[in-house]
């Protein structure tokens, strides 16, 4: 971190709003008052939760937190039990399964009719795609595979929906077998994430602090009753809060200028660098950086943003060519890009992901804050 006077200045933003900077651990405000909407103003422990009480919820991929997505496949019932790895040969050779790793070609099917059971063990043919059919009531074996298949030990096909993908969760797993028996490797850490398991008890105490600071910091930037948005970048190693600002949305003359972005930029500038000048009425904080070059991050690699509302595109972005680590945020917003519209922080296509979460339960129910 670059070398910087112990000095302590304080300035206002040019579109009026505070911005705190540090390289050091800092307390921002009192925990004592926090106004609530306005013209309202009570004290933070009759409205705000325990640590115990938030909840963190992960914004998942939609491939981890969509609903199973399935295929059409041709089956059939397999007549003696005894041919099971020759018909497995012969299907494998003429119908593989391509992509479909995930799947355990034969099932064991309990058949009930009435008081009467008969188990017996079924196999996938092929996918209903792999085969043009003429158009019939009936389909037959014969029409579904060729000679290289001994047709006569199987029965008739029936149409059967297998999982397109494998599944990355227990819940996933279980609504896949419901259709088709399906291989499931648990990740253990995205199970801890789904279960709430991830946070230590310090941990969420930790994040309950730092989401306090961030919706003070937009409570203390209300224009004229307009709501504002607040946001710090924290280095979770040490809990060192590296920048903290705030922006109302509509004002100011740098429409560029979003509470994340800024934020990114006072971290730069605690790095010695900073795009944007601070206007002389600005907050500014430092004292003496310990760092070497050399061990100076890239911007906010492995650092964490706490934010009063969830960042639109333009942020979202910022935060992946930042390097952030993790997000977390409040309120949704209906354009907002991690998980409202989009969910950019986990886009498989981009050279970077970060990990983002919606902290909820922070307010009673009567008194929910606003931020919009």
């Amino acid at each position: 971190m670059a070398n910087h006077p112990a000095a302590v200045k304080r300035r206002k933003l040019c579109e009026g709003t505070d911005v705190c900077i540090t390289a050091r651990s800092r307390s921002y405000g009192s925990d004592d008052d926090i106004a609530i909407g306005p013209g309202r103003s009570i004290g933070s422990s009759q409205i705000i939760t325990s640590h115990d009480e938030m909840r963190i919820i992960p914004v998942l991929p939609d491939h981890v937190s969509a609903p199973v997505s399935l295929v059409s496949v041709y089956a059939a019932a397999i007549l003696d039990k005894k041919n099971t790895s020759t018909l497995l040969r012969q299907l494998s050779d003429v119908h593989p399964l391509d992509g479909f790793s995930h799947i355990k070609r034969v099932r064991k099917q309990t058949l009930k009719n009435g008081s009467y059971e008969k188990a017996e063990l079924q196999i996938i043919l092929c996918e209903t795609s792999k085969v043009t059919l003429p158009i019939t009531d009936e389909v037959s074996v014969s029409m579904i595979l060729n000679d290289d298949i001994d047709r006569d030990l199987l029965g008739e096909p029936f149409l059967a929906y297998i999982p397109s993908a494998p599944p990355q969760t227990k819940a996933q797993y279980e609504e896949a077998s419901q259709h088709w028996p399906t291989a499931y490797h648990e990740d253990k850490e995205l199970s801890r994430l789904i279960s709430g398991e991830h946070f230590s008890a310090l941990d969420r105490k930790n994040v309950h602090t730092n989401i306090l600071k961030a919706i003070r910091k937009a409570e203390e930037a209300k224009v004229n009753g307009k709501a504002a948005i607040g946001a710090l970048i924290v280095d979770p190693k040490s809990d060192t809060t590296l920048g903290m600002t705030s922006s109302v949305p509509g004002i100011g003359e740098n429409s560029l200028q979003h509470a994340v972005m800024k934020c990114i930029d006072l971290v730069a500038h605690s790095q010695g660098g900073g795009a944007w000048s601070i206007c002389p009425e600005s907050c500014y904080e430092s004292v003496n950086g310990e760092c070497s070059t050399d061990e100076t991050p890239y911007l906010c690699t492995g650092f964490d943003l706490y934010i009063t509302q969830e960042p639109c595109v333009m942020c979202a972005m910022a935060l992946v060519h930042s390097r952030i680590r993790r997000v977390f945020y409040i309120d949704s917003h209906p354009d907002g890009a991690l998980g409202s519209r989009y969910k950019l922080h986990a886009e498989s296509s981009l050279n970077h992901r970060y990990q983002a979460f919606k902290v909820v339960d922070l307010c009673s129910a009567e008194q929910q804050l606003d931020h919009r």
